[in-house]
């Protein structure tokens, strides 16, 4: 305690000689600052329409009330977290964030308790461990056991998502638009974890052996490369996230 006593002071009094502030304090001054400045608190917060926030455990109490004002009046914002995932304590992360920022907003929480990585003996094995070690989540309703989306032969995660090689995703393509005419190669979509150019060309070719067209995209649907099958009547930007949303495509996933 002493020796930590010792640093926090020797650190502090670092800053002010050099006349800077470090990364925490900053924090504590952007929050001082729109707190007692409303216009520009409310200058800040006219820039953004909706917030979205990952990994919200990793959050301080200061960085919480931050996204607070931001989010002005409008309460626009979602927040998306793992209580059980916190590892930065250290630095001021504070999983009751989650309990504030709900009895605040007046928020909804919405559990995602489907896991499509592991398989069940490592999600039932996770949830064993957590709730011996850590009861209050479990207790509190912020610990739920997760369910696995993936079978014993890791072929098929759902009716309509298919997962494989890229050969595999190509054939099920080409078996899927041969045995239903009414479908169309921009009904289904083939995702893959890396899109660089040597990707690509392998596609290309690959889809050619197939007798298919592809349309390749970006991570940022919006931008669309229209090569293959050009732009589809009533195309809109970022129509091919918000059609998978809703789950009119047919999937299939290749690493």
């Amino acid at each position: 305690a002493v020796f930590f006593e010792f640093f926090t002071n020797f650190h502090f009094d670092k800053l002010n000689e050099l006349r800077v502030i470090d990364y925490g304090s900053l924090n504590n001054e952007f929050l001082r600052c729109l707190i007692q400045n409303k216009k520009l608190a409310k200058e800040f917060a006219s820039k953004f329409d909706a917030i979205l926030v990952d990994e919200f455990q990793d959050t301080s109490r200061i960085q919480a009330e931050i996204l607070l004002m931001l989010s002005n009046k409008q309460r626009n914002i979602w927040v998306i977290g793992d209580p059980c995932q916190q590892i930065y304590e250290w630095r001021g992360a504070d999983a009751d964030n989650f309990r504030r920022f709900i009895k605040k907003t007046g928020a909804i929480p919405y559990d995602l308790t489907v896991n499509r990585r592991s398989t069940q003996p490592i999600l039932n094995a996770a949830y064993s461990f957590l709730s011996k070690r850590v009861p209050s989540l479990k207790r509190e309703k912020m610990l739920s056991l997760l369910t696995s989306h993936r079978d014993k032969n890791n072929q098929s995660i759902g009716a309509h998502i298919h997962t494989g090689t890229l050969d595999d995703a190509l054939f099920m393509v080409r078996t899927i638009l041969d045995s239903n005419k009414d479908l169309k190669p921009a009904d289904i979509a083939i995702l893959s974890r890396k899109l660089d150019s040597n990707t690509i060309k392998e596609i290309k070719e690959k889809a050619k052996i197939n007798r298919l067209k592809v349309q390749i995209q970006s991570s940022r649907a919006d931008h669309a490369m229209e090569e293959a099958i050009g732009k589809p009547p009533g195309w809109r930007p970022g129509e091919t996230l918000y059609r998978l949303i809703r789950d009119d495509f047919i999937v299939t996933i290749f690493d």
